[in-house]
């Protein structure tokens, strides 16, 4: 984005509405693009939200864009690098009970042992499967046709 609108301050904007994740705070946030230059709010619309905003990512997140966990603490704690040692070892404490805490609250609500996302996947694939055809070979074996 800044090597096709050069000159256009609208890049913090940018910035603060891909690591947004309401979707009220990422429409607000995309006005100000649009107040600003609509060339680039619409730019970014046509590029698809999904593929660069938190917001419209439709799988769940963690609070984190990536995998690697050196690069999600540096994420989550670029404000926190001017504390102090010990209230950065405070605020990773607090992180880490609130995320534990999270997941925990998540896992008591689940009425299945699985997961939503596995839940829905078996579901696809119960769907699926309810076209299939089997023909006995043996005892043992089977002939699955899709049908």
């Amino acid at each position: 984005m800044k090597s096709k609108f050069r000159g256009v301050e609208v890049h913090d904007i940018f910035y603060k509405c891909s690591k947004t994740y309401r979707m009220v705070e990422f429409n607000q946030i995309m006005g100000q693009i649009r107040g600003t230059d609509a060339r680039v709010a619409q730019y970014l619309i046509e590029v698809d939200p999904k593929k660069w905003a938190r917001s419209h990512f439709d799988r769940r997140r963690y609070c984190i864009m990536t995998t690697n966990i050196a690069e999600c603490l540096n994420g989550i704690l670029m404000n926190a690098r001017e504390m102090s040692v010990t209230k950065l070892v405070e605020h990773i404490r607090g992180l880490l009970q609130k995320w534990f805490w999270e997941k925990r609250e998540a896992t008591v609500k689940m009425s299945t042992p699985l997961t939503k996302w596995e839940e829905k996947r078996l579901r696809r694939r119960s769907n699926k499967s309810r076209r299939y055809r089997m023909h006995s070979i043996n005892l043992y074996e089977h002939h699955v046709v899709d049908g």
